[in-house]
């Protein structure tokens, strides 16, 4: 009916620095899965064999903050780690109609410096994708609200005048 569903390995992941990319390995742990990912609300999964099968994992709250209407970051360093996570952050509120909660906000305010350590083309990635999964309106508002647009701008900025002097 619509709906989309990710399916994914079990991993963990390490960063060297803000805004590198992660380095990943296996888990054999979906705790320790999902602990890593963005939010509460994509912190949920379900069993798909053996005794754990069809049966839901929510270590973290995820379905009480999608009851509650609320996007909250997993850990203090989210933002750092991988800030392009401010931007799934805005697309998951808009389409969900999400508010951040208290620690959240104070982290996105904290986190949009770290957005200088990402790509242009990580982050005109990220554009991409919010255009292409609806409620760009919204997600854009809401990035704008919290400062991320004029440093998104920038970089973008950067990146095509890199590419331009490439081609020349």
């Amino acid at each position: 009916r619509g709906a989309r569903l990710d399916l994914a390995r079990l991993r963990m992941e390490t960063y060297a620095r803000p805004g590198a990319l992660p380095t990943v390995h296996c888990a054999h742990d979906v705790e320790a899965d999902l602990a890593r990912r963005d939010f509460t609300v994509n912190a949920l999964a379900l069993g798909l064999t053996g005794s754990g099968r069809d049966r839901l994992v929510d270590a973290f709250g995820g379905l009480d903050d999608l009851r509650a209407r609320r996007l909250r970051v997993l850990h203090p360093r989210s933002f750092s780690d991988d800030a392009t996570r401010l931007w799934r952050g805005a697309r998951t509120a808009a389409l969900f109609d999400l508010r951040p909660d208290a620690e959240t906000r104070a982290l996105i305010a904290d986190g949009v410096r770290w957005l200088a350590t990402i790509s242009g083309t990580r982050l005109l990635g990220e554009l991409r994708a919010t255009a292409a999964r609806g409620h760009a309106g919204r997600t854009l508002a809401i990035a704008r609200d919290c400062g991320q647009i004029v440093l998104v701008r920038a970089a973008l900025c950067t990146t095509f005048a890199l590419i331009a002097a490439a081609r020349e």
